[in-house]
């Protein structure tokens, strides 16, 4: 069985990191593979809300840390560029 042709695909991505966000023992490391997982989503994913909430927590340079986290996963499963647009 080759598991590269397995997907992980989370659901309720937008409601999950909001949730975590909440959590004090998730840190910003849980928090960027969340914000991965929504990145690679089909959903619709409110990110102002989502920055909004990360900015509240962390700060600014938390979310540029999230950001930054979250594209490192990108990179590494997707084998793409910097993804420029997306969040």
């Amino acid at each position: 069985m080759n598991t590269e042709d397995f997907t992980v695909e989370m659901l309720c991505c937008e409601a999950t990191i909001l949730n975590e966000i909440q959590h004090k023992e998730c840190k910003r490391k849980d928090i960027a593979l969340t914000y991965y997982f929504c990145m690679v989503s089909k959903e619709n994913i409110d990110y102002k809300k989502v920055n909004k909430a990360i900015i509240e927590r962390w700060s600014f340079s938390g979310l540029e840390y999230i950001k930054k986290e979250a594209n490192k996963w990108f990179k590494k499963n997707w084998k793409a560029k910097e993804i420029g647009d997306r969040p």
